[in-house]
């Protein structure tokens, strides 16, 4: 039997386990703090899963092959190399002490706890409204360019078509059950991703005679795409350096899909063991980069046609080198699976950031939790909508797209929050200007050098993202130390970090109570 016979058949399997899960977290999914932060109630597997699987988007596995294919080792290393500690920093620095304020605040969202942070200061809860959004759609535009050129690859149909059957199969699970349906379905995605990353390289590395032939190979005929970094272009040293040590290192805080997953967890319990997981999982997720360099290989000894884009190479190499419909099926739900398991966390967040953090928190706006919870739904199905009209003039690069939002995340952010949490002198001065100049450089100027400025971009031979990190770091600090410092609340609850242990799976002792 064929492509499309296969690939609707698998489709149609994944979409019926998907509604099932989203059918049942619907039916608990009875208050805001369950659609937002699925009720406080995971487990480490259930977190790790999730949080990677909300990570490794479809961007990813699209990207990390595209530029395998496309740039060599040069794309791993500025986007990858400092992932690992980045990681593992983000859990040392947020982890424990946003699930504790989260135990005894309404935080549901990182604007929630920000502006907690900042004595509730409104400036601080609209421009984190704002950011969020900025940042949802650039990845939102992502993940549809990435499940379009799938679809349209296998089931030979137009990339507008399989934009538009991405949206319907999103909005099937995630609208109605939030947060408690992103990361039970994550769990599911999660294993789908493993198993398609460690597949693909189990069946492409022989063809190029393994890791050793295909470095072998690359070294004759592309020794470029075996450095670290190239001469020029997107991939220029001074970039890759700033982009991995700066954003790589400090981004998992500001990326709200990320920070918002510890407002889930049970109890800090679970935090234990969950950076290992998450690392070990996260190297399991990003193996395609080596069957797109080895497809590059295959193009260049003329074994394979090139494909029509660079970030299309997995799907070329399914359909016109191993010519296997069932393979073809099993990447399908592979890449679906890394699509929506990160735009079903964007979705919620932007929706969150309209209705509760903007309309309801920022501008005072009256709601009962059962119209906020209404409403919320609804602005997600607006945002779905937006986001498949932005993806259909397709980027370059998918995984420059996802780059660009990543590092606007962390400009605009990862300030605010790891020198807010760690800080005491940090005032809402402070963190608003640090916003601010994160919103500008790293969001707008990084959006418009992908879109407007693309052939002379803005700041050129500096990453925008790393530039927006440092300078939104300095204007935090400089006008936190001009400003009158400010006691927050959150300080409260940890102020000795010995004094607090966990009686039970809910709720730790803390210090005053």
């Amino acid at each position: 039997m064929g492509y499309v016979f296969w690939a609707i058949v698998s489709m149609i399997i994944y979409t019926i386990i998907l509604s099932v899960i989203g059918w049942v977290a619907t039916k608990n999914t009875k208050s805001v703090e369950d659609y937002l932060v699925a009720g406080k109630s995971l487990n480490i597997w259930l977190l790790t899963f999730g949080l990677m699987a909300a990570i490794l988007s479809g961007g990813a596995v699209m990207g990390y092959s595209g530029t395998g294919f496309g740039a060599g080792y040069a794309g791993y290393v500025m986007l990858v190399s400092c992932a690992f500690p980045g990681i593992v920093i983000s859990y040392w620095i947020l982890a424990k002490p946003m699930r504790i304020v989260a135990e005894k605040h309404a935080v549901y969202t990182l604007p929630d706890f920000l502006a907690l942070r900042y004595n509730n200061n409104k400036g601080v809860r609209g421009l984190s409204a704002f950011a969020i959004l900025i940042g949802c759609l650039a990845y939102l535009i992502a993940q549809f360019a990435a499940m379009g050129w799938v679809l349209s690859s296998i089931l030979n149909i137009s990339y507008t078509t399989s934009i538009f059957i991405s949206a319907v199969l999103l909005s099937l699970y995630t609208i109605g059950g939030g947060m408690k349906a992103s990361m039970w379905t994550n769990f599911f995605q999660m294993i789908m991703l493993v198993i398609i990353g460690v597949l693909l390289n189990i069946l492409i590395l022989p063809e190029v005679g393994g890791l050793s032939g295909l470095h072998g190979t690359l070294a004759e005929t592309a020794p470029s795409f075996l450095l670290p970094w190239h001469d020029s272009g997107s991939f220029a040293m001074a970039i890759v350096l700033q982009y991995g040590l700066i954003v790589g290192l400090l981004a998992y805080a500001g990326v709200p899909h990320v920070s918002t997953k510890f407002l889930t967890v049970k109890s800090i319990k679970v935090l234990k063991w969950a950076p290992l997981v998450s690392v070990i999982l996260y190297f399991l997720g990003v193996l395609s980069q080596w069957p797109g360099m080895a497809g590059k290989v295959l193009v260049d000894q003329g074994v394979l046609t090139a494909p029509e884009a660079a970030d299309q190479i997995l799907p070329h190499l399914i359909y016109n080198f191993f010519n296997s419909p069932i393979l073809a099926g099993i990447f399908l739900v592979a890449v679906a699976a890394a699509v929506m398991s990160t735009a079903e966390s964007f979705l919620i967040l932007s929706s969150a950031a309209i209705v509760r953090d903007f309309s309801k928190n920022t501008l005072g706006k009256a709601m009962t939790e059962k119209v906020e919870l209404k409403w919320i739904r609804i602005c997600s199905v607006f945002v779905l909508i937006v986001g498949c009209l932005l993806s259909l003039n397709p980027p370059g690069f998918i995984l420059l797209v996802v780059s660009v939002a990543w590092g606007a995340f962390a400009a605009m952010f990862a300030p605010a929050l790891y020198l807010g949490i760690r800080w005491r002198r940090a005032t809402p001065q402070g963190a608003i200007a640090g916003l601010l100049t994160g919103i500008a450089v790293g969001g707008i100027i990084g959006i418009l050098n992908l879109t407007v400025f693309s052939s002379d971009p803005l700041l050129a031979g500096f990453n925008v993202a790393a530039v927006g990190t440092v300078l939104s770091t300095i204007m935090l600090v400089v006008v936190s130390l001009l400003t009158k410092p400010v006691d927050s609340p959150i300080f409260d609850h940890f102020t000795n970090k010995s004094s607090y242990t966990v009686n039970n799976d809910r709720t730790p002792n803390i210090p005053g109570n």
